[in-house]
């Protein structure tokens, strides 16, 4: 089954379309609030222009014209509709083999070895 639902962001929100199936989930478009309003998009495989626009008003307007594209139907979605309820924010755990992304990996210190106490000097030239 594939899926279609907005997910919160840090300032604004995301619209996802996960399938069940293989467990994938993506970004198709969304929309952040700034200074001068609210700006949204659409991702497609091609750049367009008309996939974004800037400085609208609120945040409904800001759903309505990602909404008015229906980019899930890119990826054969043509039946599905948007879930109403805005899902939290993505809280995917680090992998446990690895360090957290914030922590720098170790640092390795190459060292040379000390000459030996009874070593002889070279000879003079």
């Amino acid at each position: 089954m594939i899926r279609v639902y907005w997910q919160a962001a840090r300032r604004g929100q995301n619209l996802m379309l996960a399938n069940d199936e293989t467990g994938r989930e993506q970004s198709i478009g969304g929309f952040r609030e700034t200074a001068q309003g609210f700006d949204a998009y659409v991702t497609t495989a091609e750049y367009d222009p008309r996939n974004s626009k800037n400085g609208l008003p609120d945040l409904e307007e800001a759903k309505f014209f990602v909404e008015a594209f229906r980019p899930w139907e890119l990826y054969g979605a043509r039946d599905t509709e948007v879930e109403p309820e805005v899902r939290p924010a993505s809280t995917t755990p680090e992998p446990e083999d690895q360090p957290p992304a914030a922590e720098p990996p170790p640092q390795f210190v190459a060292t040379v070895p000390e000459p030996s106490p009874q070593a002889t000097p070279p000879p003079p030239n």
